[in-house]
């Protein structure tokens, strides 16, 4: 191979380095979503609590925070399939309501959306996620609270996939 085609090798590399460079600055641009893009880091891996409407805690992944302070609650989640559950929803939602609730967070308002990031090989997904009303939690958690009195019974998942991290499969 001559000093030219070397060259000229090296040159194409440089090039085509240039263009995958910029499509992934684009995808990370416009794939990203605004709430991430545009905000900051506000809170990673914080306990956070409140005792009003109930008692209720939690660490979201991240909260992050907009020029105009709104917080919106990020999960992230190591799956093949980017799937939504009814569990991640309620999740996000307790966070946003503890947030919503807490004196720690009066400076603030809180986004009605969350943002599921899912990670794959390396790859992200983002999905955003409608949040459950503060009203909805409240009720999650006193039935929550029924079923652990013993005074309401829990349903069976719909799908056995679900019950593989649940914390009663022993009693189902």
């Amino acid at each position: 191979m001559s000093i030219f085609e070397i060259i000229l090798l090296i040159v194409i590399s440089i090039f085509i380095i240039g263009i995958i460079s910029t499509i992934v600055e684009f995808i990370s641009k416009y794939i990203t979503p605004r709430e991430i893009r545009k905000g900051e880091v506000f809170l990673s891996e914080d306990y956070i609590q409140t005792d009003i409407p109930v008692k209720l805690n939690g660490k979201p992944d991240f909260v992050y925070k907009n020029r105009n302070n709104l917080l919106t609650v990020v999960e992230v989640k190591n799956r093949a399939n980017p799937i939504i559950y009814e569990s991640d929803i309620i999740q996000m939602s307790t966070y946003a309501t503890i947030l919503k609730n807490s004196n720690d967070f009066t400076d603030y308002r809180v986004n009605p959306n969350g943002i599921m990031c899912f990670i794959n090989n390396g790859n992200q997904t983002y999905k955003k996620v409608s949040l459950l009303s503060d009203r909805k939690i409240i009720k999650l958690h006193n039935r929550y609270l029924n079923i652990m009195k013993g005074s309401k019974i829990a349903k069976k998942a719909p799908h056995k996939g679900l019950c593989k991290y649940c914390g009663f499969k022993k009693e189902c």
